[in-house]
Parts: structure tokens; C-alpha cells; sequence
């Protein structure tokens, strides 16, 4: 693979970055990733500030979704596109490229230890593994949650295996990543959420 789509790839992968019991039983529609237009996270990752923010809305292969684009102090690094669909939330793009078929990293209805197997293609890249969700508590910056937890594993890379974590919070989204690989890890702590106007 060429060298600046390893790149592209691996930011993609690394900026996959993605509730009470009645919410995990039945959550409603947009309750655990709010994807309306002007929806913005902004997290702790190490030293440097990461923003991610629901810019506009696009139409992917007739479907409309949801352009994430990430920032890091301040400047753009990478964007994707994810779909709400009735039965989870689904990465529709990463960077411009399709991911063939759309990946879904966080299933609906949610199901404490069912797990679900996710296999995609992104530039020419396979992308396969697992998912599974449960429900903990935990505490960031931006205050304390009572959060649902996926957690991916059996993921490959081309430095060896992937295992990712991500920590929806019901009405706020992610509120935590962890992204590890080869024995190190990258993590994004939510700091701070503004809804959309």
C-alpha cells in the first residue's frame, strides 16, 4: 500500500473514532450519538486538544448522513461520514473513501454481551473484527456518565492487532476513546459537549 494511503487509512482507523437500562433496552433515535448539524465535542488527547464536529449534512449513495470532521488545535485532520440507521450507527466514509459495506460500531437495540461481527473494505483495505457493548460508569472531564461501552476486538492492522473502546453517554456521544495497538495506547477524553443551536 502507498505510503500517504497507509496514512490516510491508519488516521481513519485511529479517529474511528464511536445510558441507564431503559436506554440500553430500547434507545431512542440519535440518543447515544447526537448527529444534528453544529453538534461539537472537544476532547483531551495528551497534550494536544482534538475537536470533532457535525458540519453538514451529505448524501452518500442516497443515504443521508452526518460529516464529522476532526480538528486538532485548531486545524482540520481528517473527516468521515456516519449514518443513523434504525438499528445503529454506521461509518458511511473515512477520509473519502467509502467504506464498502458501511460499518456499524454501535448497534441498536443495544445488547449487553451480544457481540456482532463488522468485515468492510476501505481503499482496498479489509477492515473485519468484532464488536460488543455493556453498560459502566465513568468519569472524564466534562463530568461523570453513566455510559454504554463498545469494545472492538480482533481487529487487524499492519503493526499487529487493534482494540478499540468507545464510550457513548445518552444525549451527549462519545465521551471517551481507546484506540490500542502493539502494546500502546491513544486516548480522547471528552472535555467539553455543545449540542446543535
Amino acid at each position: 500500500m502507498a505510503h500517504h494511503q497507509m496514512i490516510r487509512t491508519s488516521a481513519g482507523i485511529v479517529f474511528w473514532m464511536c445510558g441507564c437500562l431503559a436506554v440500553l433496552a430500547a434507545p431512542p433515535a440519535n440518543a447515544l450519538f447526537p448527529l444534528e448539524v453544529g453538534s461539537r465535542w472537544t476532547y483531551a488527547a495528551g497534550p494536544y486538544e482534538l475537536e470533532e464536529e457535525v458540519t453538514q449534512i451529505d448524501v452518500v449513495d442516497g443515504e443521508p448522513c452526518a460529516r464529522v470532521e476532526t480538528r486538532i488545535n485548531g486545524k482540520a485532520v481528517a473527516y468521515e461520514h456516519l449514518a443513523h440507521r434504525a438499528d445503529g450507527i454506521y461509518r458511511v466514509t473515512i477520509g473519502g473513501e467509502r467504506v464498502v459495506p458501511p460499518l456499524c460500531f454501535l448497534k441498536f437495540p443495544v445488547k449487553r454481551q451480544t457481540p456482532w461481527q463488522v468485515t468492510s473494505e476501505v481503499g482496498g483495505e479489509q477492515i473485519s473484527g468484532q464488536f460488543t457493548a455493556d453498560v459502566t460508569r465513568l468519569k472524564v472531564p466534562a463530568g461523570e456518565y453513566q455510559a454504554v461501552v463498545v469494545h472492538g476486538t480482533n481487529f487487524q492492522s499492519e503493526t499487529g492487532p487493534l482494540e478499540f473502546k468507545y464510550y457513548f453517554a445518552p444525549g451527549i456521544g462519545k465521551v471517551k476513546q481507546v484506540i490500542s495497538a502493539s502494546g500502546k495506547s491513544a486516548e480522547l477524553e471528552l472535555k467539553k459537549y455543545q449540542p446543535a443551536p
